[in-house]
């Protein structure tokens, strides 16, 4: 080797290189040797160039020399191998570029020096065909180069590259993995690059060859372990994750995520890590909504992974975002796994976290499987599904409080709000569980969303009203209304809603407005610049109010000249501004509520009374005996309970330990079976090892032999080289000999060629002029047929004209006669209606009567039809519900079979799933099964010695409960005795007769098994004693009939104190159960129906319950004072006089009834989830089997309950008592006010019934509203007039239609016209023209025969023949227009 280079040339390698330099025409041979074999790589001849390649090769394999090469500057020019045309001299640069590249500096070198192009652009476009390894080496070279970080970085940053790179998984037809798994090692270290994974890879490529060889190599999970990651970096990019998708990379994460556990937990849980980034886009949700993977993410859920777990919750968190995912999330029944979760790690201690160690999951898990249940309990199905659940579902979910993480408490309060919202069961099912204190403690964080999901839950709650006792007792009043006002608007109005959901509750009106409740109420009305906060105060003020002492209290304060001064300022807004016109309202409420007085007797009254009592020795000595007996029977209830429990624990408990020892039989068999399973798997395995082993001693013995060959080939290459330089010069001649007449015969070649094609060009020219010539001629003779064609037409069409001339004259002629035909039949009728019309004149006083006395006739008439109509509609009314329920039994039961029939091909696709997956599942499911079933004994095992322990506890607390009762016996018999020595006097019996007495009571109550629970029980009892102990009187004859009368009065107040509160139930269960939860969900992500819908159906009944509730207190007030002291009367009219003016509103109810009823049934067929809403709501417990419906009609039919109950007690009070004149004016004004709820009824139908019609005319003129304007009646009728045309009235005798107002007569044409969706069709009425009725309006029912009559307006000169199809709809008619005319003449129109 010459001193000039370093590089390192073996001993075999020197004996091949000094021949093949010595044969070759080298120019300067000074130089090293190294750099000759350089200078070949240029030669012409591509042999000359293979030998340089494969020599250099075989020195770069040598590890010295990848130093030299570099240092002396020849790794360029090796390199440069790559780029010859030659395959079989690139093949040897391969070799080189992968042996240079092991080697840290050369990684360097390569890329200081732009050689890296040299490896990518080799790569993206291999020879074809390749030569044996030549990817494989270009591929081992790259992925050492991409070791280096700065490499890694150049790579990661060129789209070229990274196409080269992708093209070579992207193009391989069959996986190789020398090949396959090189690529995506390179792919997958480059990903880490910041520009590759913006964009590089995206636009090279690399994502969709990623997920190519995903798919290629399903089987392989080693390969996906090395992909999943690099996606996961990838997918944090948006752009990245609509390529991941659009390269199919959803359905491998999902086929993987289905893999069994926990064998492949790793790629499952790199799956999800990916999918959680997918799953932030809409694209993915409706992917996996509509491939319905939340089955697999729930398996995921009962597996015992944490990161599993946690990553799976992640991924499905970020999918509900999507309304059609949290759906379809619901629908795999995700409540159970989800309890699951939050049950078992609400349970586990969080341990510390050391320095170096990452978090613990446990607080991660925990806050995103509450989170997600808080996402479900947006719906009912899923509170359904929780609250059904057999393990103490809320119990779980509170037990996450005990998590010491401020999200999961929050999660956990968001949750707790979101259940509350719909159904008040469910509040107070909640509230019993003890969800209140927890939430109370939330209320006391300083994290806003904390306070805010707290305030937001008790606002729920306080719906119900043992919750609001509940709120109120735990002492946080201080700081919900410290929060009424804080400056953040939205805490701010849900404390002030908590206050407004407590003040709907009657016990805490008085103990809030002493709390400062009303001054609350005066600040948020004085919030000038939010309307809801001002709405809230407005709303806190109407409750108050209906409470006498706190109206008294707010007369004084000067409340009614602050809320009119608010109602003048919402006024003013109200036409700008929606939420201003209902303060408006709810403020004009309020008014109302303050107006009604206060009786000042009542002022020290509490709210809940005792009834008037007896004489207090002989109450102390029947209430004394009542608690004996009560005692008695308690502690006989609570033995015989208590030997009940006993004999059901044992039984229970026997039970439970058999089937303990059956499945732990079951469980033996199991692993007996599992056990023989896994020595038949031990067995399979030793075989395969064998197998394997023996594989192994084939392969050493065949590389052996390869080894010998391999050397014997050597031997015979050495003695093949030096016949191969002897002939090398021959072969250089023959090759120079055979180049030359190669180019001699490729030239005569090309002359050849072109002189073919010379003469095919001139063949085709001439065909190309000769087509020319046919088309021209073909199109030249098509135009002259076309001319030929135009002039036919234009004579045929001349021809025409002059024909439609002649006919156009013709037809003049004939019009001129008809019109003369006209005008002499208008003389004609002229002097015919100048002869009726004094013929009418002579008759018009005799009809006048007539019609007086018909109108007479026709409205009894009309009253009884009126009667008939009303008894049909509710027979019409009675047999359409039936048929609406039979008709919706019958959809319930299409419903059901077609639900069946899916459900069992769901089923049978199943089980046919099932047992193709069975064999591969069947060992994994069996130890999965076999360690639950190892947990559930444990944990019944737990619940046995639970209850034993629960069974001695009950046992101990009622044997100190018996001790107790004992205590009070005696304690009770002594007080007896103390009583019955202490009476004396004439007054009092004696102890004799007490203990006599005491005897007959005891056996009294013993017989009748009725004990005393009341002051009326104590006080009838008091007085049935005292008249058995007082002298018999004989009062006069007219005292007794006094009172008779009086005590079926006392009766009747009873009855209407008892109506009235029954009404005001009713009427807080329509608010309680259906519309407070229905406006609760409007806000929500999916409401259950819209605002203006529930508005529609459920009116001013909120309106109506704030009244009739004043109406209730005043009653009880009257009723609770008149029972304490019966020598004064009862007074009950004065109450009634004042509430009519309120009960005003009723109007409204009853007009817009009819529409909100009909709004309901189709609201509840259209909107599934409505429907659902009022079936639930409507099996509560309150609803006592009512449906909504039933609720409703409450209001209507109220006044006239109202009006029966006062006229009976009228009837009963005696003509001295001081409340009959009020009596008689409240029982008059209920009827009038009845009777204008009944006309605006009627004028409301009127109006509906005039709108709809002018909806039907079309045309000019057709406006037919106008002030005081009334329908009478419609119908088909053929009419002619003096004004109307003869083809008019032949064109439209079969669709004439006219209708009757009180004022006008309107002659319209019909027309039938189809739906625009469906086939229902719709008539519409074109106006035609119309005949205004006035004093100058005639009649002539003697002419048309017995179907027409006529109707003649002197005053316009117009006659009318009205035909009808049938004598009696003539007669009708002629009624209905009679007694128009006679109104009006009756008004001097």
């Amino acid at each position: 080797m010459s001193a000039a280079s370093k590089v390192v040339i073996p001993p075999n390698l020197e004996a091949q290189i000094d021949p093949f330099l010595k044969a070759m025409p080298i120019e300067n041979r000074n130089v090293p040797r190294i750099a000759q074999l350089v200078s070949l790589l240029n030669s012409g001849n591509s042999k000359i160039r293979e030998n340089a390649a494969t020599l250099l090769a075989a020195l770069c394999f040598e590890a010295p020399n990848r130093d030299h090469l570099r240092d002396e500057g020849y790794i360029g020019p090796i390199l440069s191998i790559l780029k010859d045309a030659d395959p079989a001299v690139s093949r040897h640069g391969t070799f080189a570029a992968m042996s240079l590249a092991n080697l840290d500096k050369n990684k360097d070198y390569i890329r200081d020096n732009n050689l890296l192009s040299l490896y990518f652009d080799a790569l993206g476009k291999p020879p074809s065909p390749a030569p044996p390894q030549y990817v494989q080496n270009l591929m081992h070279g790259v992925l050492l180069l991409a070791t280096n970080q700065q490499n890694r970085e150049i790579i990661g940053s060129n789209t070229a590259y990274i196409k080269s790179l992708s093209s070579v998984l992207l193009n391989m037809s069959e996986w190789d993995p020398a090949i396959g798994d090189k690529v995506v090692n390179t792919l997958v270290s480059v990903s880490v690059s910041k520009v590759g994974r913006e964009t590089a890879m995206r636009e090279g490529g690399a994502i969709a060859a990623l997920v190519a060889a995903l798919h290629k190599r399903q089987d392989d999970h080693d390969l996906a372990t090395k992909i999943l990651p690099a996606l996961f970096n990838l997918s944090i990019i948006e752009p990245n994750r609509e390529a991941i998708r659009a390269a199919g990379g959803l359905t491998e994460l999902s086929r993987r995520v289905s893999l069994p556990q926990p064998q492949h937990d790793n790629l499952i849980t790199l799956c999800l890590r990916t999918f959680t980034n997918l799953s932030v886009d809409k694209a993915t949700c409706a992917y996996v909504a509509t491939n319905n993977l939340f089955g697999e993410f729930i398996k995921i859920l009962w597996s015992k992974n944490d990161a599993m777990i946690n990553h799976a919750l992640s991924a499905i968190q970020n999918l509900l975002d999507d309304d059609e995912c949290l759906e379809s999330f619901n629908r795999s029944h995700a409540i159970p796994p989800l309890v699951r979760v939050v049950g078992v790690y609400s349970t586990m201690p969080i341990p510390q976290q050391q320095a170096g160690t990452p978090a613990s999951p446990i607080p991660a898990i925990l806050a995103k499987a509450v989170l997600l249940l808080s996402e479900l309990f947006g719906l009912q199905d899923a509170q359904h599904e929780f609250l059904e659940l057999d393990n103490n579902p809320i119990g779980v979910l509170l037990s996450a409080y005990s998590c010491p993480v401020l999200d999961v408490h929050k999660n956990c309060t968001r949750a707790l709000a979101n259940l509350s919202q719909f159904h008040d069961n469910i509040r107070g099912r909640l509230g019993v569980s003890g969800v209140i204190p927890p939430i109370i403690q939330q209320l006391q964080q300083k994290d806003r969303e904390a306070v805010r999901q707290a305030l937001r839950a008790l606002t729920n709650l306080s719906l119900n009203a043992n919750n609001a006792i509940i709120i109120y007792k735990a002492n946080i009043l201080d700081t919900i209304i410290a929060m009424c006002n804080i400056s953040d608007q939205e805490l701010r109005v849900l404390a002030t809603k908590i206050l407004v959901n407590m003040t709907m509750h009657e016990p805490l009106r008085a103990p809030l407005s002493d709390k400062g409740g009303m001054q609350i109420a005066l600040q948020l009305m004085a919030s000038a610049d939010d309307p809801e906060v001002q709405l809230q105060g407005a709303k806190l003020v109407t409750n108050f109010a209906l409470y006498g002492k706190n109206r008294k209290a707010m007369t004084e304060r000067g409340f009614g000249k602050v809320l009119q001064e608010y109602e003048q300022s919402a006024v003013k807004r109200a036409s700008s501004s929606p939420a201003a016109a209902l303060l408006q309202t709810q403020i004009e409420t309020a008014l109302g509520n303050l107006s009604f007085p206060y009786e000042e007797k009542y002022e020290d009254k509490p709210i809940e009374l005792a009834a008037a009592q007896p004489s207090l020795d002989q109450l102390e000595l029947e209430e004394a005996m009542q608690r004996e007996l009560d005692r008695r029977a308690e502690e006989e209830a609570a033995a015989e309970e208590e030997e009940r429990l006993r004999a059901l624990m044992e039984v229970e408990k026997e039970k439970e330990r058999r089937r303990v020892e059956e499945e732990k039989a079951q469980v033996e068999e199991a692993k007996r079976k599992l056990e023989e399973r896994r020595r038949d798997d031990e067995r399979r395995k030793q075989a395969e090892a064998a197998l394997r082993k023996k594989r192994e001693e084939e392969e050493a013995k065949r590389k052996a032999d390869e080894e010998a060959q391999r050397k014997a080939l050597e031997e015979r290459k050495k003695k093949e080289e030096a016949e191969a330089r002897r002939r090398v010069e021959l072969e250089r001649k023959r090759v120079e000999e055979e180049r030359k007449r190669k180019e001699e015969e490729a030239r005569k070649a090309r002359e050849e060629k072109e002189r073919r094609e010379r003469e095919e060009a001139a063949r085709r020219e001439a065909e190309r002029r000769e087509k020319e010539e046919r088309e021209r001629k073909a199109l030249e003779e098509r135009e002259r047929l076309q001319r030929e064609e135009e002039d036919r037409k234009m004579q045929e069409i001349k021809e025409e004209q002059k024909k439609r001339e002649q006919e156009e004259k013709l037809r003049k002629m004939r019009e001129d006669a008809a019109r003369r035909a006209r005008e002499a039949e208008a003389q004609r009728a002229k002097e015919e209606a100048d002869r009726k019309a004094r013929e009418e004149n002579e008759r018009r006083e005799r009809e006048r009567r007539e019609a007086e006395q018909r109108a007479k006739e026709e409205k009894e008439r009309r009253d009884r039809e009126e009667k008939e109509r009303e008894v049909q509609r509710a027979r019409e009314e009675a047999e359409r519900k039936a048929a609406e329920e039979r008709e919706r039994k019958e959809r319930e039961e299409a419903a059901r079979l077609e639900k069946e029939r899916l459900a069992r091909i769901a089923r049978e696709e199943r089980e046919r799933a099932d047992r193709e997956e069975a064999a591969r599942k069947a060992r994994e499911e069996e130890e999965v099964a076999l360690r639950r079933k190892e947990e559930e004994l444990a944990l019944r095992q737990q619940e046995i010695t639970r209850k034993e322990a629960m069974l001695k506890k009950m046992k101990e607390d009622e044997d100190a409960a018996r001790q107790a009762a004992a205590a009070e016996i005696a304690a009770a018999a002594a007080a007896i005795s103390a009583a019955a020595s202490g009476h004396s006097g004439s007054s009092v019996p004696s102890p004799g007769r007490a203990r006599a007495t005491a005897t007959s009571f005891v056996n009294t109550y013993q017989r009748d098994k009725e004990p005393i629970t009341t002051g009326a029980d104590v006080k009838a009892r008091s007085m049935t004693w005292k008249a058995a102990t007082s002298p018999a009187t004989s009062p006069r004859e007219t005292e007794q009939e006094k009172a008779a009368k009086l005590a079926k009065r006392a009766r009747i107040s009873q009855e209407l104190i008892s109506v009235e509160r029954g009404y005001v139930r009713n009427l807080s269960i329509i608010i309680k159960l259906f519309l407070n939860p229905l406006q609760s969900a409007v806000n929500s992500r999916k409401p259950i129906l819209p605002a203006d819908r529930i508005k529609k159906i459920f009116g001013i009944v909120e309106v109506i319950y704030n009244y009739n509730s004043l109406l209730l207190e005043g009653l009880d007030s009257r009723i609770r004072r008149w029972q304490e002291n019966q020598a004064a009367p009862l007074l009950v009219g004065d109450i009634f006089i004042k509430m009519c003016d309120y009960m005003q509103c009723y109007s409204t109810y009853i007009n817009n009834y009819d529409d909100a009823t009909n709004l309901l049934r189709e609201s509840k067929r259209s909107n599934e989830k409505f429907a659902q809403f009022i079936a639930k709501a409507e099996t509560d417990p309150e609803c006592r089997m009512q449906e909504l419906e039933s609720f409703l009609i409450h209001p209507v039919q109220q006044l006239p309950r109202y009006i029966l109950l006062l006229s009976d007690m009228l009837r009963s009070t005696p003509q001295d008592h001081p409340d009959l004149v009020p009596l008689t004016q409240a029982v008059e004004r209920m009827r009038k006010l009845t009777e204008f709820v009944n006309e605006q009824k009627r004028q409301a139908e009127d109006t509906a019934k005039m709108a709809a019609i002018q909806r039907r005319i079309v045309g000019k003129n057709n406006n037919v509203l106008a002030a005081g304007r009334k329908f009478i009646k419609e119908g088909p009728c053929q009419y002619n007039s003096t004004t109307m045309k003869e083809k008019d009235r032949e064109q439209f005798k079969d669709i004439m239609y006219v209708f009757l107002f009180n004022d006008m007569l309107v002659f319209t044409t019909s027309r039938t016209k189809g739906s625009v969706i469906g086939s229902k069709t719709s008539t519409e009425y074109k106006w035609r023209e119309h005949l205004p009725l006035s004093n100058k309006t005639f009649i002539n029912a003697a002419s048309g025969g017995d179907r027409a009559f006529m109707v003649q307006d002197t005053q316009l000169g117009k006659l009318y023949t009205l035909t009808f199809p049938s004598p009696a709809d003539r007669q009708q008619w002629l009624q209905k227009l009679t007694m128009a005319l006679a109104a009006l003449s009756a008004k001097g129109v």
